[in-house]
């Protein structure tokens, strides 16, 4: 007689462990939130039930509203939070209802403390199985980091935008790369920080060393980089800072108050494209983003007559590497230092000559001027808009151009 086993099965995986606890929070919760405030329970209304803080009763509301049970548990309070809320009901809800909620409160609990980082390593899961609650925790970072680098450095701009123009060079099968940049409220929270308004560092050999729009054999200086026009009046003495192969553009701390300021600037690189390149990912530029700023518009045109089907692609990656050299596959980038960002292009109406920004009076004005003043104002352009809300400062931005 065969002798009969039983099968053991493997213990439950930690993603199986966050949708039980996940669901027996949902249950738990719904019918103490029901006997507090009503079958359609509100904030306010809790609150006053069961003389919770608003902003607790506020969180535990969205968390039994929540969509799915993975959404649930990226907003639930803490388990300390819960504890409160059993505490209050007790006598109005069920006895069952508030020993299940007991329960599920300290099965969260355990959840946590299983899990290395905690609630943060917890909430990071379960934001990369939901666009939408990724996208939400991403912009939460970001808000909270352009909060930390403006104290930290002393000071931060409202708005920038960078248009870039790859249009027909003098030399053959290269192209040149005209640039405006403009920043819209820099502030200064510390008189003494040094702003850094922008700087130029060679990515690689071939880049193309930055100057005027309109040749100057002095070279670069604020004198023929700046436009006035688009600058505060009067204009804040500026400094160049050169260092080796980069030189940096910047304003000096000051003693006296000062309001915000506002610059704009142009800037020309003969033959810093290659327009025969063999390659299916092609390097366009490469940026990075000194100044903590609350919105980044940057804009790509490409003159019609070199087009040849290519559309834009951005990478982010740690500053201090090679990641150029590392094209992304499929739009996914495996480098190792590569940092994943929400962040694509737009293509902008051919038909239209304009493309105004919020909160930059006179773009599309600035912008044309630059181009006459190139000898390009009736030159045809492909166009594409990437708006960034809250950019990470101080990581590398790389802009691709993926050919057809």
């Amino acid at each position: 007689m065969k002798k009969k086993t039983d099968q053991i099965g493997s213990p439950p995986s930690q993603e199986e462990k966050i949708e039980e606890v996940a669901k027996q929070l949902r249950e738990a919760l719904r019918p103490v939130l029901r006997a507090a405030a009503g079958e359609d329970p509100r904030p306010m209304k809790l609150a006053r039930a069961i003389d919770i803080d608003k902003s607790l009763a506020s969180v535990l509301v969205r968390a039994v509203k929540a969509k799915t049970d993975r959404d649930l548990l990226h907003i639930v309070p803490s388990p300390t939070g819960l504890r409160i809320l059993t505490q209050r009901t007790k006598g109005i809800a069920s006895r069952t209802a508030t020993a299940r909620l007991e329960s599920a409160t300290d099965r969260f609990r355990r959840l946590l403390e299983s899990i290395p980082g905690g609630r943060a390593a917890l909430d990071a899961r379960i934001a990369e199985s939901s666009a939408e609650l990724g996208w939400k925790r991403e912009h939460t970072s970001k808000q909270a980091t352009f909060k930390s680098l403006s104290f930290l450095l002393g000071y931060y701009c409202d708005v920038m935008s960078s248009t870039m123009f790859l249009v027909p060079s003098q030399q053959s099968g290269v192209a040149d790369a005209i640039e405006v940049t403009r920043r819209v409220g820099v502030r200064r929270m510390r008189s003494t920080a040094t702003i850094p308004l922008f700087s130029f560092t060679p990515w690689a050999k071939d880049a193309g060393q930055p100057g005027p729009v309109v040749p100057d054999s002095s070279g670069p200086s604020p004198d023929n980089l700046l436009l006035p026009d688009y600058c505060s009046s009067p204009m804040p003495s500026v400094e160049v800072v050169n260092e080796e192969t980069s030189f940096a553009v910047v304003l000096p701390g000051t003693s006296g108050s000062e309001s915000a300021m506002d610059f704009a600037w142009a800037l020309r690189r003969e033959g810093s494209h290659q327009l025969d390149s063999d390659k299916d990912m092609q390097v366009v530029q490469a940026y990075f983003l000194h100044m903590p700023t609350r919105r980044v518009v940057r804009d790509l045109f490409i003159a019609e007559s070199i087009a040849n089907g290519s559309d834009p692609l951005i990478t982010w990656a740690l500053p201090g590497t090679r990641h150029y050299e590392h094209p992304p596959h499929e739009g996914v980038s495996n480098y190792y230092a590569s940092v994943a960002l929400d962040a694509h292009y737009e293509s902008l109406d051919d038909a239209k000559r304009t493309h105004p920004i919020s909160g930059m009076p006179g773009h599309d004005r600035m912008i044309q001027g630059v181009l006459e003043r190139a000898g390009l104002a009736k030159t045809k352009f492909r166009g594409w808009r990437c708006t960034l809300e809250y950019p990470v400062p101080l990581l590398d931005m790389v802009i691709w151009l993926k050919h057809s």
